[in-house]
């Protein structure tokens, strides 16, 4: 809970646009991260997944996804995942059917990102991103203690 964000390997080189591609590229590594600990823990192997929400609007997104995750990212016609569980849920209430039943009518994948070429650079990245909060640990728990006792300069 008192990890900060930090961004490593910067250089004069990056711009605007290689910062921004760097957070998406940790939010899919913290992903991965956790899918792991979630499969250790005795879930089944990820074979697919699909995206939803904004973000699912960005091409960039979605191939990092796949990348990172080595897995095949699906994004459905419709990304407002929210009110398509909705109607789906709705369908299997009303029509009085299992929910597996009514999920199974609907045309999931729109756009399918594949991994790429990127996924072997990722598989690289993946033990550094990991040993980045240990090596962190002590500056953010001193950056914690500052920040609560009340310094503005943050």
């Amino acid at each position: 809970p008192l990890a900060r964000g930090v961004v490593v390997g910067w250089t004069d080189a990056h711009d605007e646009a290689a910062f921004r591609r760097a957070i998406l590229e940790g939010i899919a590594l913290e992903v991965a991260q956790l899918l792991a600990v979630i499969q250790s823990a005795g879930a089944p192997p990820v074979s697919s997944l699909v995206v939803g929400g904004g973000g699912a609007r960005a091409d960039l997104w979605c191939q990092i996804l796949a990348d990172v995750l080595r897995v095949s990212v699906c994004r459905p016609s419709t990304v407002e995942s929210a009110s398509l569980g909705a109607a789906i849920c709705a369908r299997a209430v009303l029509s009085h059917i299992p929910l597996r039943d009514a999920m199974a009518t609907v045309e999931v994948a729109a756009d399918r990102f594949d991994p790429g070429p990127d996924a072997t650079v990722y598989a690289r990245l993946k033990p550094v991103f990991a040993g980045l909060y240990a090596a962190c640990r002590e500056a953010n728990h001193a950056l914690a203690e500052i920040v609560s006792g009340g310094c503005d300069a943050h």
